[in-house]
């Protein structure tokens, strides 16, 4: 299995988007982005990550509905999820693997994608 593991971050916010893209591309992940939740299905659909970092509340369909089609036809487990929102879901609708409320440290995201996807390929070959 390759160590590069895509990352696919889909947020609306510039900011939030860049600060988590940047924060685990530093660490050595792979990641690509989307601003809406269809650019985020459209870019799934070209290479499918390993990971989806998404916010809930998304232009269009929500990050709900997105994760859904991004995991439709694929088998359970290949695709984990992470949210990262200011809705704080108690039971959310969609299996999650992990589920961050806004707002956050940029530490809590790298930490968790290490647990859930493995150390990015810089740290494995060190």
């Amino acid at each position: 299995m390759s160590m590069d593991v895509p990352v696919l971050v889909i947020e609306d916010d510039d900011d939030v988007r860049e600060l988590i893209a940047e924060r685990l591309r530093a660490v050595g992940y792979q990641v690509e982005c989307a601003a809406s939740g269809e650019e985020g299905v459209a870019k799934a659909r070209v290479e499918v990550p390993r990971l989806v970092i998404l916010d809930i509340l998304l232009p269009g369909i929500d990050g709900w509905e997105a994760l859904h089609q991004i995991r439709s036809g694929r088998p359970p487990g290949s695709v984990a999820a992470m949210v990262v929102s200011i809705v704080d879901a108690d039971h959310p609708p969609a299996p999650v693997d992990a589920y961050i409320v806004k707002p956050f440290r940029s530490s809590q995201i790298v930490d968790k994608v290490a647990e859930l996807i493995g150390p990015p390929r810089s740290e494995v070959m060190t």
